[in-house]
């Protein structure tokens, strides 16, 4: 544990869901950050994958059907 938080390791992120397989409290993204998961459109893309289209604000990984708070 690190600062109260586990840590769950996900080797090369190749066979990790990002938004699917279980966080760092047993319960996945998606489940837990719903409002981000639902306009999602990467929502079987692994780790790995979420990584090469860019974490950055305006990163494909961020690509959704609409708008956030519309």
């Amino acid at each position: 544990m690190i600062g109260g938080c586990r840590i769950r390791q996900v080797e090369d992120g190749a066979t990790t869901l990002f938004w699917k397989d279980p966080g760092l409290v047993d319960v996945s993204f998606g489940v837990r950050y719903a409002r981000l998961f639902d306009p999602a459109v990467n929502k079987l893309s692994t780790v790995t994958k979420m990584f090469s289209l860019g974490w950055e604000p305006n990163g494909e990984a961020w690509v959704r059907h609409r708008r956030l708070f519309a």
